[in-house]
């Protein structure tokens, strides 16, 4: 079974991330923290850098974000989830990349 997904018009990482922090009313600080507790290494300058832009974000830390934040949806009983990158990938047709992060 596939878990509902966020609509957001762009099929971008960014974009999934920034609709779910908005629907949950995280900020950027909380979804680092809950980044950061999930295993995440970035800064909360890089954290705050990704979700202002259209950056991509590596694979790795788009997932640590997607799952702090399916986290806080689990927590709420929705039954709205954030996709992985692999899952991004494949809706848009792109392979995965996992790029090191710069800070």
């Amino acid at each position: 079974m596939t878990e509902p997904v966020l609509p957001v018009p762009a099929l971008t990482g960014v974009g999934h991330l920034n609709a779910a922090c908005a629907t949950l009313g995280v900020s950027s600080e909380a979804l680092w923290v809950g980044y950061i507790s999930v295993g995440g290494g970035a800064t909360f300058t890089q954290i705050e850098r990704w979700l202002a832009t259209t950056d991509p974000v590596p694979d790795r830390e788009h997932d640590m974000m997607a799952q702090a934040l399916n986290d806080w949806f689990i927590d709420t009983h929705s039954v709205h989830r954030v996709p992985y990158a692999d899952g991004l990938h494949r809706a848009v047709g792109t392979t995965a990349t996992d790029a090191p992060h710069s800070d």
